[in-house]
């Protein structure tokens, strides 16, 4: 069985901010995102200079070779896919075409649920 380290408990506690602020939204979801990711780099750093002033027993690893693996998520294309999935979002939000095939699509349906969900199928893809 695994030791519960203080390496696993902080990881942990993270998460669990991190479900709560993307569960409860006090903040947009993308700086949720980005505010975990800077917080996992941020521990390791810190955690050594607490360590180094013996404030702390032991220093918090969380990369092996810091910070090379904390960042190495930028290089994955799959990230860069989210990146863009926000931004074309936003800026499709923005011009206020969601909203104008949200009313053209609701006078072509009316309140059946079935034709609601062929033509947002149909639009979609």
């Amino acid at each position: 069985m695994v030791a519960i380290t203080p390496d696993i408990l902080v990881v942990f506690a993270v998460i669990l901010v991190a479900l709560a602020f993307f569960a409860t939204e006090p903040v947009p979801v993308d700086v949720t995102a980005i505010g975990v990711m800077v917080s996992l780099m941020l521990i390791q750093p810190a955690s050594e200079a607490l360590a180094s002033a013996g404030m702390l027993g032991a220093p918090i690893i969380l990369f092996e070779s810091y910070p090379g693996d904390a960042l190495s998520g930028f290089a994955n294309t799959a990230t860069l896919t989210v990146l863009a999935m926000f931004i074309l979002s936003e800026g499709v939000q923005r011009t206020g075409i969601i909203q104008l095939l949200g009313a053209k699509i609701s006078t072509f349906t009316g309140d059946s649920e079935l034709r609601q969900l062929g033509a947002t199928v149909g639009v979609v893809g």
